[in-house]
């Protein structure tokens, strides 16, 4: 068999050399885009919230699944980390290459969700292999058109993840902007299901906190958390910061600005944060 064409030695050799210029790097983006994204998401949804969900139930199958394929998959194929709407618009005026949008991919696999299909806004090396992979489902947009598609997204109660591919070290290669929900979005679910230590994501950069002289006590940041990090104590919102991500879904939805986003989980400087090369 062609090395070059076996996604095993690839994705091994991936990590040695996961910089963004790297030809070997770019070709496994691809391979991961067109032939193991969509199957592995399809399971995930299986295993999660469909037939297949009795597996996470048991003990003995939860722990394989947990040890033998999601973690590792997490740890050193592909991972996410969320991101507040202004971050967001931040890293797309850094880019200087193409953006396109194209098919939210765990909406493609499962079919099962109703929220708008065209989400996904691939960036640098994302744009090469996406395009590449499915030419008919992704076209080139301009960075105006991105802004107004995450804050259009925004509006409509997603929340932002950042997918890296071939996480190593400083060597976070960010290839999507995903807008997602929580019945649909297949690495969340598994997050929620398998737990952090099974299927870990990347925490964002913020945490919530609240402003008490603000709050009103009305529960709405409780309903849209997806990381149920929210309760309500003595008529107050409260958070829990340990189980916060950091997608400012909370600070978005309430009216009264009782909710303040702290940068306190700041990544380091990345060794490579330009642009895919021509």
């Amino acid at each position: 068999m062609n090395p070059w064409h076996d996604p095993v030695w690839f994705f091994l050799a991936g990590h040695l050399l996961h910089a963004e210029s790297s030809h070997l790097r770019r070709h496994l983006l691809y391979l991961f885009a067109r032939h193991i994204e969509i199957p592995f998401l399809k399971l995930g949804y299986r295993g999660t919230v469909g037939d297949w969900r009795g597996l996470a139930r048991n003990p003995a199958t939860r722990r394989a699944l947990q040890h033998l394929v999601l973690r590792p998959i997490s740890r050193h194929i592909d991972t996410a980390h969320p991101m507040i709407t202004a971050d967001v618009l931040g890293l797309l005026e850094r880019q200087d290459s193409a953006i396109a949008i194209g098919p939210c991919r765990c909406r493609t696999a499962h079919g099962r969700c109703g929220h708008t299909l065209e989400t996904d806004l691939v960036i640098r090396t994302g744009t090469e292999a996406f395009s590449r992979a499915f030419p008919d489902e992704y076209r080139v947009i301009d960075r105006p058109e991105a802004e107004r598609l995450i804050r259009s997204f925004a509006a409509q109660g997603l929340f932002h993840m950042v997918f890296v591919h071939c996480p190593h070290g400083d060597g976070m290669n960010e290839y999507v902007v995903c807008n997602c929900c929580t019945d649909g979005c297949v690495p969340f679910l598994l997050n929620r299901v398998y737990g952090q230590e099974g299927f870990p994501l990347v925490r964002g950069e913020h945490v919530a906190y609240l402003r008490p002289e603000n709050c009103r006590g009305c529960g709405e940041c409780l309903a849209v958390c997806p990381w149920e990090a929210r309760a309500l104590v003595d008529g107050k919102a409260s958070v829990d910061r340990e189980r916060c991500f950091g997608c400012g879904l909370c600070a978005r939805q309430c009216a009264n600005e009782a909710v303040e986003l702290r940068r306190e989980r700041p990544r380091p400087p990345l060794r490579t944060y330009g642009s895919a090369p021509a």
